[in-house]
């Protein structure tokens, strides 16, 4: 499992605990957590769109991506 699909696991298991009955302090804190793991999920779902990008570039100019994988 990528990082990313991990990533997204941990931010939809925050917000599970988020629909339940959780004191307001908690919630605050998890709300913040939530947060910086979504920050945190977008620049690598960024990171990776970029990283896909220069690999097709790459293709396009002579490269094999498979060992990447991203083929």
């Amino acid at each position: 499992m990528s990082l990313l699909n991990l990533k997204m696991e941990y931010c939809l298991g925050l917000a599970e605990v988020l629909q339940q009955d959780v004191s307001d302090e908690n919630r605050e804190r998890l709300v913040g957590l939530l947060h910086d793991q979504l920050l945190d999920l977008a620049e690598l779902q960024r990171v990776e769109e970029e990283e896909k990008l220069a690999c097709l570039k790459r293709t396009l100019s002579s490269g094999d991506c498979a060992e990447a994988g991203y083929d």
